[in-house]
This record gives structure tokens, sequence and C-alpha cells, in this order.
């Protein structure tokens, strides 16, 4: 094998662990969260949000850390689940602080 493919391989595989470790992201605009994963955004509306709750593990989901929240929806068609989605931003807290908040402003 010569050098070149060797090099073009590991940073084929280096592109791919970066994509895979940074392209997930959260935030909360207006009346969604929207859940960047890989660079895909899925939104779900607060209005739907049943319960949130704090979780750890390390059971695969959309959560890069083990410190993670549950959310629980009271509709199964946003997620076509009943299942709670489990994401880690960086600040539990205040995260879950705002959304609550945002939550108790909706009638």
């Amino acid at each position: 094998m010569s050098w070149w493919y060797v090099v073009f391989v590991c940073e084929g595989i280096t592109l791919l662990y970066a994509w895979l470790m940074f392209g997930c992201w959260y935030e909360i605009d207006g009346e969604d969260i929207v859940i960047y994963q890989f660079f895909r955004p899925t939104r779900l509306p607060i209005s739907k949000i049943k319960d949130v709750k704090k979780t750890s593990g390390y059971l695969a989901t959309a959560g890069m850390s083990h410190l993670r929240v549950s959310i629980s929806l009271t509709d199964r068609s946003v997620l076509k689940s009943y299942a709670p989605i489990e994401i880690s931003p960086k600040d539990r807290d205040g995260f879950m602080t705002q959304l609550k908040c945002l939550s108790q402003i909706r009638p």
C-alpha cells in the first residue's frame, strides 16, 4: 500500500468521527425545540411536552453525554412513538429551567 492511501483513509475516518461527534446540537426556537442531528433538524413543539426530567446513563440516544434531559410528549404523532426523547444540552439545568418557563407561559 502506498502512503497516500493510508493518509486518505485516516483523514476520512477522522472526518467521519468529527461529523458524528459535532453533528448534534439543540436549541429552543420560539415555540419549538429544534434538535439538529447529523445537520438535519427535528422540531418538537413545546406545547406538546408532557414531562421534562433529568436522566443519566450510557445508552445510545441523541444525547452526547450521560447527563441528559428526558422529554415526554403528549402527542404520539410528533415523534411517531410514545417513547421519550433524550438529549444532552451543555447546560442541562439552564435548559430545563428555560423549557419549563416556556411551557408554563402557554395557555
